[in-house]
């Protein structure tokens, strides 16, 4: 999206526009805004030096716009000035267009002046499912014994492109893990099982109101599991979840995987739904 917003100046002029026009730069600001801020203010302040301020954005070069574009969306990001609509309009009347009332008025006439504006409704966000967006993970069911009693266990493996170690380290808080000793227990993760048909759902983390907020693993289809290992699932309420292992199929992949230090591990509850 940065990219874009640098081709297309009528959009970094609206969004600078909105800051520079009511705040000055701030000390910590690139030079460049620092030395085109105060033009967007005298434009904001009078329409008559409009010309020079559109004359020193064109002037820029993609790494000045950049720093430009860097600086704006830390303001942004603090939080803008209360009307931000009406700083857009002094840039639409000087394109000839008329001043707009509302948001969507706003929305059309950006359209029409060619900045690409996209609300969630455009997007169809509502129909986006968080887990197609993130690296998933397939699982292999398998039994170990880290402290002495049997216990089962769920191996992991990238079933995406970028998922694998660091994709793990980033959104999980496990430990890595020699194959020796018992992990940690962590009960935000949970292994997701329906006591119905005897299948496991997916592996989620959820936050304090009970909610998912991650997900690793969901089941394509229901599977009912062996029954030995359901009874052990039922009889011990945990399970110890490790990997990524590179090569599921290989008799060897999660030894190989703890001694190249690239294995982690958790136990998790198992929520029997």
């Amino acid at each position: 999206m940065s990219k874009q917003v640098l081709d297309g100046e009528s959009t970094l002029l609206a969004l600078a526009a909105a800051i520079y026009g009511r705040l000055p730069a701030s000390s910590v600001a690139s030079a460049t805004s620092k030395g085109w801020a105060p033009l967007c203010r005298a434009a904001h302040e009078d329409m008559g030096e409009v010309p020079e301020m559109l004359e020193a954005l064109g002037a820029l070069n993609l790494h000045e716009r950049a720093e430009l574009l860097e600086d704006v969306l830390d303001h942004w990001a603090m939080g803008g000035p209360a009307s931000q609509a009406e700083v857009v309009n002094r840039v639409l009347a000087h394109l000839g267009a008329p001043p707009v009332p509302g948001q969507n008025d706003l929305v059309d006439a950006l359209r029409q002046f060619g900045v690409g504006v996209y609300t969630p409704d455009d997007l169809n966000l509502g129909d986006i499912d968080p887990y197609d967006l993130a690296e998933n993970y397939g699982v292999l069911l398998a039994r170990a014994t880290p402290d002495g009693r049997d216990m089962p266990m769920l191996v992991l493996y990238p079933e995406t492109e970028g998922a694998g170690i660091e994709d793990l380290e980033r959104r999980t808080d496990w430990e890595h893990w020699g194959r020796y000793g018992k992990p940690d227990t962590n009960p935000a993760w949970r292994l997701r099982a329906r006591i119905t048909d005897r299948s496991l759902q997916g592996l989620v983390r959820v936050d304090p109101d009970g909610e998912v907020d991650d997900e690793l693993w969901r089941a394509a289809e229901t599977v009912s599991l062996p029954e030995h290992w359901w009874a052990l699932l039922d009889r011990v309420r945990h399970v110890l979840v490790v990997g990524p292992v590179k090569d599921p199929d290989s008799p060897g992949a999660l030894q190989a995987a703890g001694d190249a230090g690239e294995l982690l591990a958790v136990v998790v509850p198992v929520d029997f739904r």
